[in-house]
């Protein structure tokens, strides 16, 4: 994957500079939602919400006063807050960061962890990450490479297209308020 090209359209969380360990605190929060969503089997539809897109694109013959949906209408209503959605927001802070620190990803070796993903549940998954993401004696750029392989790699035992789901992200994100109307 070339996630440099990424970085360049995460939306951008950083209004001063923050501490790396502050950035990666936030990272964890993401992966907490993630499990949350798990949780509650909290699964995107992406069917129905390629179906609505489509139709609302071409249903320009539909009488006026008829409501149409938008984009950002149909992504909270089929995909937000799902398992997908939050492994999608867990990426973009990964390349947040990366951005901010101006490293080249694309120029690092992938991390050569492996992980047997049919051994684990999806929380201890979860805390794999959250430990892999939080070696002090590992410096940070690399963290984040690891933390970026390690979801590609579960997303793909899942059977999730993460990089739709990032683009998909991205694209609602640049509706929504700089840091989503949150402080940080």
């Amino acid at each position: 994957m070339k996630y440099n090209k990424l970085v360049k359209r995460a939306h951008g969380f950083w209004n001063k500079d923050y501490s790396h360990q502050h950035a990666l605190m936030l990272v964890l929060t993401e992966i907490s939602e993630m499990v949350e969503s798990d949780r509650k089997n909290i699964i995107a539809d992406v069917g129905s919400f390629e179906s609505m897109v489509k139709f609302e694109q071409n249903r320009k013959w539909y009488h006026v006063f008829m409501h149409h949906w938008t984009f950002p209408e149909l992504f909270r209503l089929y995909i937000k807050d799902s398992i997908q959605d939050e492994m999608a927001d867990v990426i973009i802070r990964l390349l947040d960061l990366a951005g901010a620190m101006s490293i080249d990803l694309d120029a690092m070796p992938d991390s050569n962890y492996h992980r047997d993903y049919e051994k684990y549940s999806f929380t201890e998954h979860a805390f794999a990450l959250c430990k892999g993401l939080t070696k002090e004696n590992i410096p940070v750029a690399r963290r984040i490479k690891y933390g970026l392989k390690y979801i590609e790699d579960w997303a793909n035992y899942l059977g999730v297209d993460i990089y739709m789901h990032v683009n998909m992200k991205m694209q609602y994100n640049e509706t929504r308020a700089i840091r989503h109307g949150k402080l940080y």
